[in-house]
């Protein structure tokens, strides 16, 4: 899953990617990460984790914002809940590309 672009400066513009990773087995990963488009090419910043086997109907809301900052809202599972256990939880975390390029949590509420 991949946001508009989002303009950083007169040069450069980002999308923020979801990005999921299979190990094999159950094991499916939920990250995020920011793809920068320069004048060489795109550039791919750090990812950050959003959790275990969320399932690919988990992500409910993906939305990023003209400031550098974006959204994501999806199911998580409860903190006692056992990995056999449907994701139930809405979580919502807010992630910022800072200057030097590195994707980063924020705390809400922040300025779109």
């Amino acid at each position: 899953m991949k946001s508009k672009p989002v303009k950083i400066d007169d040069l450069r513009s980002a999308y923020f990617v979801l990005l999921q990773e299979s190990l094999g087995g159950s094991a499916l990963f939920a990250k995020v990460a920011a793809a920068i488009d320069l004048p060489c090419g795109t550039v791919g910043t750090n990812s950050v984790a959003l959790g275990d086997r969320l399932g690919k109907d988990a992500i409910k809301k993906f939305e990023a914002y003209p400031n550098g900052t974006f959204s994501v809202t999806y199911l998580d599972r409860k903190e006692n809940d056992s990995f056999t256990q449907k994701p139930s939880a809405k979580m919502t975390r807010t992630f910022k590309l800072t200057k030097e390029w590195k994707l980063i949590e924020i705390d809400p509420p922040f300025n779109a």
